[in-house]
């Protein structure tokens, strides 16, 4: 691709620290900015209003299609390779494919929208679940220890009946 003439060198930098995935400030408007030779004060605002401008758009979307392809297949590749690990029973690279695919996806950036309040929500909503569970599971064993009657073996009777003939001579002596 080639780069456009109607951009300034500093507004390709912009677009290329922004929008290419290998960049380090890849998504982030702020720091491409930086990157691109602009001072930090006002960063995201000056990367608002870079990124409105037809010709920066444009670029943009060159890159993005440029880099759509690419990224796809590694993402069709990830997927291909979870599915295989899962068949074989391996776990754990199953898992570090999906952990791939949800940064990939920007599920555990910082402030990503509801993805903190979610899980916690799912572990309170657990550990209530769990509560819930173990009381339960000690009431129905103390409800069946009220139910069962006693049993009283031999030796029991034997003891109470011996205790109760010495106290009863205790008393007639």
């Amino acid at each position: 691709m080639k780069e456009p003439r109607d951009l300034t060198p500093q507004e390709i930098l912009f677009c290329d620290a922004y929008a290419r995935p290998e960049s380090e400030t890849f998504g982030s408007g702020s720091k491409s900015i930086v990157v691109a030779g602009w001072p930090d004060k006002n960063a995201s605002q000056r990367s608002n209003t870079l990124r409105q401008k037809k010709q920066v758009d444009v670029y943009l979307k060159e890159i993005y299609a440029e880099n759509a392809e690419s990224i796809g297949e590694v993402v069709c590749n990830i997927q291909f390779d979870r599915r295989m690990a899962r068949d074989k029973g391996d776990w754990s690279t199953a898992a570090r494919c999906d952990e791939l695919l949800g940064k990939r996806h920007g599920m555990f950036r910082e402030g990503a929208i509801g993805i903190d309040a979610e899980a916690e929500q799912l572990s309170d909503k657990k550990a209530t679940e769990a509560r819930k569970i173990a009381q339960q599971l000690t009431v129905n064993s103390l409800d069946e220890e009220a139910e069962q009657e006693p049993t009283m073996t031999e030796a029991d009777r034997l003891r109470i009946s011996g205790k109760m003939q010495h106290q009863t001579s205790e008393i007639n002596s």
